[in-house]
């Protein structure tokens, strides 16, 4: 969210319907593809 963009009106309508629920949301959204992402990596690794 605090990363500067061409879009700051987009930015900051979305910083405006942040709530817990949507944060939460969000943060759990983040770490399955952390997860995801991680697995991935090994398999990559695990392949050569």
């Amino acid at each position: 969210m605090n990363i500067e963009a061409r879009y700051q009106e987009i930015k900051d309508e979305e910083a405006r319907s942040l709530n817990r629920e949507k944060s939460a949301e969000i943060l759990e959204t983040t770490k399955q593809l952390y997860a995801w992402i991680l697995q991935k990596l090994q398999e990559k690794s695990s392949t050569r």
